[in-house]
């Protein structure tokens, strides 16, 4: 067996099936960057962790009921690939005495660009990976390594475009935030609007009832549709909402999934211990509680109804400064649209 094959047969028994593997030379501009977090880098890795994208419409929601990105609903997932790379760093390094170094997300190397190369996907018409088995709905992670494991380099060429004949998650998009070369203008992306420090009207105004990320981009995509099937035929998550974990005081953990549907007030009122303990440690948290109250504020303003209204005007004279602030805000933004 290879020592490719070894890493191969390693991954797949921790659950990774989708691995692939780059030369220091491959990484082209790029691999100057890579040395600076291993000098004596000789190879890439290459990992996608998938991850449970259903799909939803706004249309569906409650009075006075926001929504969470799908994507961002389950255990921060900085910590599960991390704790994937974790096991195969350990594994290189006790197996081969080398030195690696495991990356996911906090660097500067292109995640995306990198696994194309590793053969794991193309970049889709909505700048996301598109992986054939699990769509656009995987995370990535990467390790640099001295072995060297490059015994025959990908044929780009030969990839399928996978969104040929597809303009799905162009026409999704309520914003139109998806350029034809494939990139995103992330000033009108929802996904982005909602992590802004700062909003204007016009952000609000375009925002919807989405108290953090998008997703329908993703999820109009076929690939992603169908492996949603296949993910849940095998996943042992638990789903629960927020209303239930802060009722029972119960603390998010790894194997649970937050209903993506939302109520406003159960974000608007959550307390710091709370949050800690529940929204924190989704992918969603790391933008903080008082963005989140803020997104959750903005949402009432698309409900149109009496008791969003009176939502609003009860807010005005909360203790909490940055609600005020963020209720006078809306309530002005929404006064100009009037």
């Amino acid at each position: 067996m290879t020592i490719r094959e070894s890493m191969t047969s390693f991954t797949n028994s921790i659950g990774i099936d989708a691995v692939g593997f780059l030369s220091m030379d491959q990484l082209e501009q790029w691999e100057e960057v890579a040395y600076t977090y291993l000098p004596s880098a000789k190879s890439c890795i290459a990992i996608l962790l998938p991850y449970p994208l259903k799909g939803h419409s706004n249309s569906s929601l409650l009075p006075n009921q926001g929504r969470i990105s799908e994507a961002s609903v389950s255990y921060d997932y900085h910590k599960l690939v991390g704790a994937d790379l974790d096991k195969i760093k350990a594994y290189i390094d006790e197996t081969f005495l080398v030195k690696s170094v495991a990356l996911c997300d906090t660097h500067q190397l292109p995640e995306r660009v990198l696994s194309v190369k590793a053969g794991l996907g193309i970049i889709g018409r909505n700048s996301f990976l598109v992986n054939e088995n699990y769509g656009t709905s995987t995370n990535i992670g990467l390790i640099l390594t001295e072995l060297e494991l490059i015994d025959d380099l990908v044929d780009l060429s030969e990839l399928d475009d996978l969104c040929i004949g597809c303009n799905k998650c162009i026409a999704s998009c309520p914003n139109s935030a998806i350029n034809e070369d494939r990139t995103i203008n992330v000033n009108v992306c929802i996904s982005y609007l909602t992590q802004k420090k700062e909003l204007s009207s016009w952000d609000m105004d375009h925002m919807n009832r989405n108290i953090y990320g998008c997703d329908y981009c993703q999820m109009a995509c076929p690939y992603t549709q169908r492996a949603y099937e296949n993910y849940s035929k095998q996943s042992n998550m638990n789903l629960i909402s927020l209303s239930e974990l802060i009722e029972n005081q119960v603390v998010f953990n790894r194997y649970h999934q937050l209903d993506s549907t939302v109520d406003s007030a159960s974000v608007i009122d959550i307390d710091n211990a709370t949050f800690k303990n529940t929204l924190k440690k989704t992918s969603a948290g790391w933008i903080g509680k008082k963005r989140l109250q803020r997104n959750a504020i903005v949402s009432l303003r698309h409900h149109s109804n009496e008791l969003s209204d009176s939502m609003l005007d009860s807010l005005k004279n909360d203790q909490r400064i940055d609600i005020v602030r963020t209720v006078e805000n809306t309530i002005q933004s929404i006064k100009e649209h009037q």
